[in-house]
């Protein structure tokens, strides 16, 4: 083989590398999910979206719950181009925790922007960890020593539907309805509000599950002690009684401290009845006074009523952008999907009819079941997967953004045209821009982007096959010195020298690390007599609904459960059953989802979880 050949059969094999590392990194059909976990998550100066689980149409009548976690670099051109989505599913650290496909779950970013906060959710099957936590510096999943315990009815709960959000380190949950309820739990009864109502179950839509979610806020915070806490709030002032929103957006308005809950639809307890929730009427929640309110909201245009769709602050901290959302025939989103709250003089304005998508190649910006992501370094609003006519199929919605900086005049982005931040322009807290044509770019940077990840690799890989090649022609130049050689070497005796050396069997390594129990601590350290919680007066007795838990720090192989009693608490109260033992890979009993979602047809087979283990690094 002569250099030209060698040269050209060296980048062969390049580029096969490179097509292999490009198809594995990247995430496909990532446009057909629906009802995913989304944020945006900061460390070390980059900005990423990340996402996890949903559910993904295939075909016209099935769909897949999906436990992916995946990312999208949102400071690389390329990426947001051709919305380039990398799966980091199997490099996310920690063992103990399996990934668990759900979709509609609770879901908030860290006041601080470094970690997702996933709650509940609904799934095929009963989840192990009702809470997840992922935290991106260190690229890894956490759980709390403990999920909320209702002891009064039916102990862990799963909710799906509702909201979280949070208010420095402290997370708020409220409504959504319980899937995979105990069914022989005929009532509900609220010590707070000393109400009883009968336990609804939802087989109207052969969900079979319950109507009563988070009737209360429940807050969940890692910040009391040192210890994770969750806590049910006794309701303060006007609390609607006997009704629970559910499939609403919730908002946190700092300067105000209130939490605003858009849209969704209310469920009568006493005559199960549902309506639509008023966007004129607004419920609120202030998380300093512990205060239920309603808020008067008018304008030219009120939104009507509807469900599945985002609400987010936008960065003058006085606005919120409502987008999407179906009213009615859930499986097809409203034509009128964009508005904007001013939370200054509470009216609405809507801005869908100056919305025009930038080469839309017939697709529209009406969404339903999407995530909605805020940059605001960039003044960016993404909008993500999600759907606009169920009837349809899978389809192919874009990666969506909007241009915020001013809540008046809206404007989608042509993520096709590459924006160029000026520095200068961030000292006076505006960012200009200037747009360069890019076509080209975007084909030849879909291909050089998927390359990057492996670029080292092919690197070290070239260097071997040459090196290799050198050695070979050495090995043939040696072999032709020896033959010429032959008659000048000493005969050795090979028998007399083998019979010098003694075998001998090798140490075993001990470099490697094996597996340990993810924070491991003794059973000594389990003292919780001293958690104090904030506005004491407002939490319910950690005896009946609020929980001092232990520290994070515990050993998942251990196989019993764990107590802890309030200092007023005559016995102890168990507040969760450990982990799944991943030795024993199995499910609960009679924990298999027989039904589907009101807008899910029923699989025509069981579809299995999608469970991804993953090992620490150097195991």
């Amino acid at each position: 083989m002569n250099k030209n050949q060698c040269a050209i059969s060296l980048w062969a094999v390049v580029s096969l590398l490179t097509s292999v590392i490009s198809a594995q990194s990247v995430v496909l059909n990532t446009s057909f999910r629906r009802y995913p976990s989304c944020g945006l998550l900061a460390t070390n100066g980059n900005r990423r979206i990340y996402c996890h689980g949903g559910v993904i149409k295939t075909n016209q009548q099935d769909y897949e719950w999906d436990a992916t976690l995946m990312r999208l670099d949102i400071m690389n051109f390329n990426a947001t181009a051709s919305n380039a989505w990398e799966n980091i599913t199997l490099t996310a650290a920690n063992s103990n925790i399996a990934l668990e496909a759900r979709e509609r779950a609770f879901s908030a970013v860290s006041f601080d922007g470094s970690s997702l906060f996933i709650h509940g959710g609904l799934s095929q099957y009963k989840l192990w960890n009702q809470t997840i936590i992922y935290t991106a510096s260190d690229n890894s999943w956490s759980t709390p020593a403990a999920d909320y315990t209702d002891a009064g009815f039916g102990g862990t709960r799963q909710i799906y539907q509702g909201s979280a959000v949070d208010v420095n380190g402290k997370y708020y949950l409220y409504g959504g309805e319980e899937t995979f309820s105990n069914q022989n739990i005929a009532r509900y009864t609220d010590s707070y509000t000393n109400e009883t109502f009968t336990n609804f179950f939802l087989t109207d839509n052969n969900f079979n599950n319950s109507a009563i979610g988070y009737y209360e806020a429940v807050t969940y915070s890692e910040t009391i002690n040192g210890y994770n806490s969750w806590s049910k709030l006794r309701p303060l002032g006007n609390f609607q009684k006997g009704l629970i929103g559910s499939s609403h957006a919730a908002v946190f308005h700092p300067r105000t401290t209130t939490i605003f809950y858009f849209g969704g639809y209310v469920r009568d307890l006493t005559n199960f009845k549902l309506t639509t929730a008023s966007f004129s009427q607004v419920t609120t929640f202030n998380t300093s006074s512990m205060f239920w309110g309603t808020q008067t909201f008018a304008g030219s245009a009120v939104p009507i009523g509807r469900m599945g769709h985002t609400a987010t602050l936008l960065p003058s901290n006085e606005d919120v952008l409502l987008y999407g959302g179906a009213s009615g025939d859930i499986a097809k989103a409203m034509n009128d999907f964009c508005y904007v709250a001013n939370l200054q003089n509470f009216t609405w304005t809507p801005q869908f009819s100056s919305l025009k998508l930038p080469n839309a190649n017939g697709a529209t910006g009406a969404r339903i079941g999407h995530s909605a992501v805020l940059d605001a370094f960039t003044n960016r609003l993404y909008i993500l997967f999600g759907f606009y006519d169920n009837s349809l199929g899978p389809q192919n919605t874009p990666l969506i953004a909007l241009n915020v900086s001013s809540p008046s005049a809206l404007a989608f982005l042509d993520l096709t045209q590459q924006t160029v931040i000026d520095p200068n322009s961030l000292n006076n807290g505006t960012i200009s821009a200037k747009f360069n044509s890019s076509s080209n770019s975007v084909t030849i940077g879909g291909a050089v982007g998927g390359a990057i990840g492996g670029i080292l690799v092919i690197g070290l890989i070239a260097f071997f096959l040459l090196k290799r090649k050198r050695s070979s022609d050495r090995n043939q130049q040696q072999a032709t010195q020896d033959a010429e050689e032959h008659e000048e070497r000493l005969s050795v005796d090979w028998d007399a020298i083998e019979g010098g050396f003694v075998e001998t069997n090798l140490p075993l390594n001990n470099s490697g690390k094996n597996m340990v129990p993810y924070n491991g601590m003794s059973n000594n350290n389990n003292n919780n007599s001293n958690i104090v919680l904030e506005n004491s007066n407002l939490y319910s007795s950690a005896n009946e609904f609020a929980y001092g838990e232990k520290s994070p720090a515990m050993d998942y192989n251990n196989s019993s459960k764990y107590e802890v009693a309030s200092q007023t608490a005559t016995t102890p109260t168990v507040v969760s059953s450990p982990l799944m033992n991943l030795s024993s890979p199995g499910f609960p009993n009679d924990t298999l989802r027989q039904s589907y979602p009101p807008d899910i047809p029923r699989h025509g087979d069981q579809q299995p979880i999608i469970t991804c283990l993953t090992k620490p690094d150097g195991a």
